[in-house]
């Protein structure tokens, strides 16, 4: 009987093997023993044969071995290569024991016995029952399962956000669980007219975390600490800080014509699109367009074709970068015409349009809002360095305003509200005037055909200019109080129709003592005004007024004082 080993394909560094292979395997095959029937006191000794093998070498610690010694296997694998299987060919005995032990970091995959003629010899376990024909032992063995080991469970900490923010969201990219070291991306949102003006991330001891900007007044990132952290924000009410914008309340369409200089819109916030002269921006209900721009022409004009609110700093469209610090329009008409013909801009509830320009040149606001029909409130106009027509037909035909904003003005310019608030007429109350000096022109059809227009604000300027009130109240079908009029001397035209049409007025009283001037008070009340009232003028005048020229009805009272 000979026990024979064969080593085959040896790699190195893949040292599989037996319990009985020493040095360079560290695992391997024993073989235990081999039962005999012979007599025990006639002991027989089995050769010992290795097989020569490619890429490494295999050896025994003795040559023969009588049955149930143990042999003692080496395998060398060659440089480059490791151990991949090893068999062992035995002939002859009873029962064969096996002993495998893998090498570190490998598991046994298969054994297999087979006699001479290549039939499956049972195995049970590491054992199997020798037949009568030599047998050839097999193992093979592959590389053992990883089960991946636990990592230590390293702390984790949170970001908390400060319950008291309002008026503005911080989200973040993480929130629980942040190992330390880890980036974390802080995005600021404000509500609508209110701007940052504080941003702190704190440790829980109290220090400060430093900020890395990464888009201005938006996002910032910071690395987390190894303890939780605190995120505060303040956020400051500043209307001013919001361009100019259009919001769809229906989808449609929103097309400019004649371009500022850099024009460019913003769709919900994204990225700035130049805007090209005629070609439309399309909008879905619910959609936001701003505008910017850095002044230029004086025409520009925008227009919607389904319904929009309107709001937002006008100013935007003077300076793109700096319009919230922007108080003076010094170019010539440059809101001019800018919404004129736009039926479809409405008011919003809870935004409004600002024109905060304290110092305005000609023609600014020129027919701006001109048949604007769906506006119902003026935007507050806090100029009071006016210049020529700055406010001339401004909202022209707005026949759904009801609200005119205050008019602080005392230095006036020729022409600054002529036909302002022409054919508004729902327009119920007018705005207060307290000019004392006025300028040529300067009122003249301010409140024509105001239709719904009850009462008439005072009027205390006592240095007329010409043609200052010319049908500044013409066609006022509601009003029923004209205001006194205090100024002495009359110009050309000052007074001429100022009244007429208005049927409800029963009493004017006029304070003028030289009335000698072209025209001052043509057609005042005539041809439509009341058929009965009463005209109170200073006692010097009482015969000086005659019906035939002042435009005081033939059927009025003459009374003085």
């Amino acid at each position: 009987m000979k026990l024979k080993i064969v080593c085959e394909k040896v790699f190195f560094a893949f040292l599989l093997a037996f319990s009985c292979i020493l040095a360079s395997c560290s695992g391997g095959i024993s073989y235990v023993g081999i039962s005999d029937s012979s007599s025990t006191a006639d002991v027989k000794e089995y050769d010992i044969t290795i097989s020569s093998s490619e890429h490494g070498t295999v050896s025994a610690n003795r040559t023969t071995a009588a049955a149930g010694d143990t042999v003692k296997l080496s395998a060398q694998p060659a440089n480059g290569y490791e151990l991949d299987t090893l068999s062992v060919t035995v002939s002859a005995g009873d029962t064969v024991m096996l002993t495998i032990t893998p090498a570190d970091g490998y598991e046994l995959e298969s054994v297999s016995v087979v006699d001479s003629e290549g039939n499956a010899v049972t195995v049970t376990e590491t054992s199997f029952i020798m037949p009568e024909s030599n047998v050839t032992v097999s193992a093979t063995f592959k590389v053992a399962s990883i089960v991946p080991s636990v990592p230590e469970e390293l702390p984790t900490y949170s970001l908390v956000l400060d319950s008291s923010i309002v008026d503005g969201v911080i989200s973040f990219d993480k929130k629980d669980e942040i190992a330390p070291g880890t980036t974390v991306s802080l995005t600021v949102s404000h509500l609508y007219a209110y701007e940052l003006t504080g941003l702190s991330v704190r440790k829980d001891s109290g220090e400060e975390i430093s900020l890395t900007e990464v888009e201005a007044e938006k996002k910032y990132t910071f690395d987390m600490p190894a303890e939780n952290v605190l995120v505060s924000a303040s956020f400051n009410k500043d209307e001013l800080i919001e361009p100019l914008a259009l919001e769809a309340i229906d989808a449609g369409a929103i097309t400019v014509t004649n371009p500022k200089t850099n024009m460019c819109y913003a769709l919900n916030g994204g990225e700035r699109i130049a805007v090209v002269s005629g070609e439309p921006i399309n909008v879905s209900a619910g959609d936001v367009v701003q505008f910017y721009a850095d002044g230029g022409a004086s025409e520009t004009n925008i227009l919607c074709d389904s319904d929009c609110y309107i709001y937002g700093n006008v100013m935007s469209l003077l300076s793109s970068g700096n319009f919230r610090n922007l108080t003076e329009i010094t170019q010539n008409g440059a809101l001019k015409c800018l919404f004129k013909g736009n039926g479809h801009i409405k008011n919003n509830s809870e935004k409004n349009i600002l024109l905060p320009a304290t110092t305005i040149s000609s023609d600014v606001y020129f027919t701006m809002f001109e048949g604007c029909t769906s506006l119902t409130k003026a935007p507050a106009l806090p100029a009071t360095n006016l210049a020529q027509n700055c406010y001339g037909a401004m909202f022209y035909n707005c026949a759904s305003l009801t609200e005119a904003p205050a008019l602080p003005a005392t230095n006036l310019a020729p022409n600054c509200y002529i036909n302002m608030f022409y054919g508004c007429e729902s327009l119920a109350s007018a705005p207060a005037l307290p000019a004392t000096t006025l300028a040529e022109s300067c009122y003249r059809g301010m409140f024509y055909r105001c239709a719904s227009l009850a009462s008439a604000p005072a009027l205390p300027a006592t240095t007329l200019a010409e043609t200052c009130y010319r049908g500044m109240f013409y066609s006022c079908k509601s009003l029923e109080n004209a205001p006194e009029l205090p100024a002495a001397t009359l110009v050309d035209n000052c007074y001429y129709n100022m009244f007429g049409g208005c049927k409800k007025i029963e009493e004017v009283i006029c304070h003028a003592t030289d009335v000698s001037a072209s025209n001052c008070t043509t057609e005042w009340l005539n041809p439509w005004g009341s058929s009965s009232g009463t005209f109170k003028c200073p006692e010097s005048m009482r015969y000086v007024w005659e019906r035939s020229f002042s435009g005081i009805p033939v059927s009025w009272t003459i009374e003085t004082f």
